[in-house]
C-alpha cells in the first residue's frame, strides 16, 4: 500500500500548498469590488440583500447572476477544498469535517478574506477550470481503460494492481478503521467491531504475502457483511454511525 500512501501524501502536500497560495492571494491580490455590468441583470430581493450584507458581502455583488460567480461558486469551491483536505488528513470523522469546513468557510466572509479569494477566483476561473477538467479527464480515462482491460482479462500487470486494486483496498481499509473508530463507544456493537478488526488483520496478512486479489475480495465481502449488520443495529435504534463502504 506504499503507492496509495505516497499519493495521499502528495495530495495532502498539494492541498497545503494550495491553502498557502490562497492565503497569500487573499492578503495581496489587488482585487476590486466592482462587478461587470453584464452580471448585474437583476437585483436581489431586499431580504436577500440584507442577509448577504450581514455576512459582509459588498453591495455590488448583490445582483443576479453576479452573486453566483462571486459568492456561490467560490463558497462551494473553498468548502469542497477544505472537506477534501480534512478527509485526507483523517483526524476527525465525516460529520466533524463537514462542520469544521462549513464554519471555516463562513468565518472567511466577515474577515474579508472571502471577497479577495472570490475576486481572484473570478479572474482566473476559466483558466483553472479548463486545466482541472483536462487533468481529471486524462487520468480518469487512463483509470477506466486499465479497469476495463483488467476485467476483460487482457492484463494483470503490477501497474493495474498498484493503481486500482491497491487504491480500492486502501479505501476499504480506511472504511473499516473509520467505522471502528466512530463506533468505539457503542457497547452494543463491540462484538461486531472486534470481528471487523480480526477480518482486517487477516486480509492484511494475505496482502503482505502477495495474495492481493484474494485479500481485496475477502475485505470487500466482509465490508458488505458488516455494513448490513451495523445497519440492522441502527434500525433497532442503537446509536450506530455508518457510511456505505466504497464500491458496495
Amino acid at each position: 500500500m506504499a503507492i496509495t500512501r505516497y499519493l495521499r501524501g502528495i495530495i495532502i502536500g498539494l492541498a497545503i500548498v494550495f491553502l498557502i497560495v490562497l492565503a497569500i492571494t487573499a492578503a495581496y491580490y489587488p482585487y476590486s469590488e466592482e462587478v461587470p455590468q453584464e452580471l448585474k441583470v437583476t437585483q436581489l430581493p431586499e431580504w436577500a440583500r440584507k442577509v448577504f450584507s450581514m455576512l459582509g458581502l459588498p453591495a455590488n455583488w448583490l445582483w443576479f447572476p453576479a452573486i453566483i460567480y462571486f459568492f456561490f461558486v467560490p463558497f462551494i469551491g473553498i468548502f469542497a477544498i477544505l472537506i477534501g483536505f480534512l478527509s485526507a488528513i483523517g483526524i476527525f470523522n465525516d460529520r466533524i469535517n463537514l462542520v469544521l469546513a462549513l464554519v471555516f468557510t463562513l468565518v472567511l466572509i466577515p474577515l474579508g478574506y472571502f471577497t479577495r479569494i472570490a475576486a481572484a477566483m473570478f479572474a482566473t476561473l476559466g483558466m483553472y477550470s479548463v486545466a482541472a477538467f483536462l487533468f481529471l479527464f486524462f487520468f480518469g480515462v487512463i483509470g477506466l481503460v486499465l479497469d476495463r482491460l483488467y476485467e476483460w482479462g487482457f492484463t494483470s500487470s503490477p501497474y493495474y494492481t498498484s493503481l486500482v486494486i491497491e487504491g480500492r483496498y486502501e479505501s476499504l481499509r480506511d472504511w473499516f478503521k473509520r467505522t471502528m473508530r466512530d463506533n468505539a463507544g457503542c457497547r452494543e456493537v463491540q462484538d461486531i467491531l472486534q470481528s471487523m478488526a480480526d477480518e482486517l488483520g487477516k486480509a492484511d496478512k494475505k496482502w503482505e504475502k502477495g495474495n492481493r486479489a484474494e485479500a481485496f475480495s475477502d475485505l470487500e465481502k466482509a465490508a458488505l457483511k458488516y455494513y448490513n449488520e451495523l445497519r440492522k443495529k441502527r434500525e433497532a435504534k442503537i446509536p450506530v454511525y455508518i457510511t456505505k463502504p466504497p464500491k458496495v
